[in-house]
């Protein structure tokens, strides 16, 4: 059966599908999988210079790293449009 696709789901049926993929990370070896409101997470600009002094090996290589990942103001708006986040470690 496919599952209904809403623009919004019930609150009910996305804190059980949030649960579930919560569950889901720590199954697949997350030590830590929280739920958080998109607006706790921080966007830091050091992030980047993590990437390049000294230079990650994966730097360039691929369009999730720097300099082919979007800019941190296009991130952070990108955020904004969201109302829940994972943390996982």
């Amino acid at each position: 059966m496919t599952p209904k696709i809403w623009d919004r789901p019930p609150a009910d049926v996305l804190q059980a599908d949030l649960e579930r993929f919560r569950q889901t990370a720590l199954e697949m070896g997350a030590t830590e999988a929280k739920i958080i409101t998109a607006d706790q997470v921080i966007i830091d600009d050091r992030v980047r210079a993590k990437c390049m002094n000294p230079k990650c090996t994966f730097y360039g290589t691929n369009g999730n790293c720097p300099p082919h990942a979007p800019d941190l103001d296009t991130v952070r708006k990108t955020i904004r449009s969201f109302s829940t986040a994972f943390w996982l470690s």
